[in-house]
């Protein structure tokens, strides 16, 4: 949502905070919210419906800016509003925990009082690029981190509802709460990290059935100068026909899903459209299809974290790895922490992936390496473990 947006919201709905802060919250009442409220996905997707299934005594309720999300979450029988009608405005204003998975400016309504409500942020992933803080004060980004920081003092003096004070901030190990607290510690409440595992990780385990045709998806992360997806399948010899057959031979079915905020293109598009091995698919969910794949194909996406507690085959492709790393910035060196095959044209990609549905698998010991670093479980408890946390607020 852009500033210009915010601020218009934090004004024209300035009596609701004040509101919000007075208002007798009922302990009971439970918010979700997701994606910029037009979304139902991600964590706050996968801990809504386990609440609703386990948690009688907790009136769990989504909000949404979407009519289409709204129709979905209702069919499904569960509570859901817009967020701002008269009901999801009531319904903000009783709630004692309001549970989220971007900002909460974005996936509830932006008056909510972080002061009388306890926010709950699952977020939507480990990090490997610079997030919040860290990214604006890096050496790539310092020429606007002043300005950002000054800005966001600014509103947290005169819109003290923008506030964001996470009460809990959940992670999937130690190592990853350490780097979420070095990003939005700011906006953490003492000892708020707790590492519980993603919501949206149960999900993976038990859609398996392993068969003669391998499947796989390419799951490339988005990029602010390539928004439409040109660059990374015209500079790196993409050749959809000759994918075809490889891929055919090999008995190999490949699904691509790019990040929501990049287009494929057109003629790429079309040329999929006649393809036998080859589909683009536009899942709006990709948690619920994840674990049902031999392999995946990413480049910088946190995906592949999630990803590693499968124990499967992971292909990276960092086309433009000194590109990325020197606009965007990330915590680590990337070769330390990717356990797997690098690809760096779409003729690599061929050749790995006939390497990964071998029989051969020699990044086996690094998986599980780098999977005790970040995942510190891999079982389908990370609901019921982020229920307990909020339950001892």
């Amino acid at each position: 949502m852009s500033s210009y947006k915010n601020t218009f919201l934090y004004l024209s709905t300035y009596p609701l905070s004040i509101l919000s802060r007075i208002f007798p919250k009922d302990r009971g009442v439970w918010l979700f919210g997701s994606w910029s409220g037009t979304q139902y996905n991600d964590n706050s997707k996968y801990l809504f419906r386990y609440v609703n299934k386990y948690c009688p005594g907790v009136r769990a309720v989504w909000l949404t800016r979407s009519k289409d999300t709204l129709i979905t979450i209702r069919n499904e029988g569960h509570e859901c509003h817009l967020m701002y009608s008269p009901a999801g405005i009531l319904a903000t204003l009783r709630a004692y925990v309001a549970i989220i998975s971007r900002a909460k400016a974005e996936d509830l309504p932006i008056y909510i009082s972080p002061y009388t409500t306890k926010i709950v942020q699952l977020w939507h992933g480990t990090p490997l690029k610079k997030l919040g803080i860290d990214k604006e004060n890096s050496t790539i980004n310092n020429k606007n981190g002043t300005a950002t920081l000054l800005a966001k003092l600014i509103r947290r003096v005169f819109f003290p509802q923008s506030n964001n004070n996470y009460s809990i901030f959940i992670a999937s190990s130690k190592e990853t709460g350490r780097l979420l607290e070095s990003a939005y510690g700011h906006w953490m409440k003492p000892d708020a990290i707790k590492i519980t595992g993603y919501p949206r990780n149960d999900a993976l385990h038990g859609k398996f059935s392993a068969g003669v045709t391998k499947r796989g998806i390419y799951l490339p992360t988005f990029r602010d100068w390539d928004r439409n997806g040109e660059t990374l399948f015209n500079s790196y010899g993409f050749d959809a026909k000759k994918m075809d057959v490889a891929l055919s031979k090999m008995d190999v079915k490949l699904d691509m899903k790019l990040h929501p905020e990049t287009a494929l293109p057109e003629h790429v598009l079309s040329v999929l459209n006649n393809s036998q091995s080859i589909t683009f698919v536009n899942y709006s969910d990709i948690y619920e299809h994840l674990g049902k794949y031999d392999f995946i194909i990413t480049d910088y996406s946190s995906i592949y974290f999630d990803y590693l507690i499968l124990d499967r085959p992971i292909i990276f492709a960092p086309f433009d790895l000194k590109q990325y790393v020197s606009g965007r910035g990330l915590y680590f060196n990337y070769h330390d922490v990717t356990p797997g095959i690098k690809a760096y044209s779409w003729d690599d990609v061929l050749e790995e992936i006939e390497v990964v549905v071998g029989s051969v698998d020699d990044f086996k010991g690094q998986r599980e390496k780098i999977n005790s670093r970040f995942n510190t479980y891999c079982d389908a408890n990370s609901c019921q473990r982020v229920v307990d946390e909020i339950r001892k607020l």
